[in-house]
């Protein structure tokens, strides 16, 4: 019998060597169990990753149970570009707005080139004529900028901010 397709056997050595064997799982649920083991592996490392807590600190933002109502927004994207802080009002001794202050900062991560304009009311309501023109700010990212308004008229009692992207 001619056994030259066989292995060379010494005295010493088996026929199936480590060289020969296959590699590997050879049973069927062996053969399965590596890529589930493999996508169970992704898997928990993607969960790792997006349950971890984002440790940055929210700076300024309004806190929601007191919102700002004299502080108007045209734009959703805007609005959450903008943060801003109380509102300082002067009076004069009779009760009228002399002039409002107002801090506001952009919270983006860019300069933001906003339009903005005061409204005075009267005690009744009504708006203040001449009502002021749109004004143009150009707000560098994360810097507080300052607006001061004055009424143009004597008897506002109240105001409102409204602001807009600039055009």
């Amino acid at each position: 019998m001619n056994c030259t397709h066989l292995p060379h056997r010494t005295a010493n050595r088996p026929a199936r060597t480590a060289i020969n064997r296959p590699s590997g799982p050879t049973t069927a649920a062996a053969r399965c169990a590596m890529p589930l083991i493999i996508v169970l592996a992704a898997l928990v490392l993607v969960v790792m990753t997006g349950c971890q807590a984002n440790t940055n600190p929210e700076f300024g933002r309004l806190d929601p149970a007191l919102p700002y109502t004299r502080i108007m927004i045209n734009d959703d994207e805007l609005a959450r570009a903008l943060v801003f802080d109380e509102p300082i009002v002067l009076r004069d001794e009779e009760g009228f707005i002399t002039q409002v202050e107002v801090t506001v900062r952009a919270a983006a991560i860019e300069a933001l080139k906003v339009d903005y304009r005061p409204r005075f009311k009267s005690a009744s309501g009504t708006t203040l004529q001449p009502e002021s023109s749109w004004r143009t700010k150009l707000m560098e990212k994360r810097v507080p900028e300052k607006i001061v308004m004055r009424p143009t008229g004597r008897n506002a009692m109240d105001y409102e901010i409204l602001f807009r992207w600039a055009r």
